[in-house]
């Protein structure tokens, strides 16, 4: 798995360039593997090699190949009830939890992002329920500057 072309190709795609088809392709071949070295166990869901494979994939989506990605796995697409509920789910934990609650108060939707999990997974072992909800997090921007401190205790 070339991690660093995975990543590559993602950014390319949101540039509409010529050569979209043979990204796209090759972004297929990508996530077959990723697709493939993917645990097929409840336990391995949880496991240290799971946990790096994604993290080591340093990808926040797979952009025009998430359909693609979670068709493998056998996730099919949305229903429009669960659409509507992971609207009103996501528009609820933001004006609750959010330090962006303000901006979408105000109509301004495309300042706050989640992510909303609804998942039922039947395996070998046994089943895994639950949903979760995450916001994307920009780390807060550092108001005091690194390089320039004052030097409080110098003697001249």
């Amino acid at each position: 798995l070339e991690r660093q072309d995975l990543q590559h190709i993602i950014a390319m795609m949101a540039l509409e360039l010529p050569c979209r088809s043979t990204l796209v392709r090759r972004l297929g071949k990508l996530l077959y593997h990723i697709a493939r070295a993917l645990p097929h166990t409840a336990s391995g869901w949880w496991s240290n090699e799971c946990e790096q494979l994604v993290v080591g994939l340093k990808v926040e989506s797979f952009a025009a190949g998430t359909s693609f990605l979670l068709a493998k796995l056998g996730i099919k697409e949305a229903s429009p009830e669960f659409s509507s509920r992971a609207w009103q789910e996501a528009r609820r934990y933001l004006a609750e939890h959010s330090i962006k609650s303000t901006l979408l108060l105000q109509g301004d939707e495309e300042a706050a992002a989640v992510a909303l999990v609804d998942y039922d997974l039947h395996l070998s072992e046994s089943a895994l329920r639950g949903t979760l909800i995450r916001e994307e997090q920009t780390p807060p921007i550092e108001v005091t500057p690194q390089w320039l401190r004052p030097i409080r205790k110098l003697k001249v």
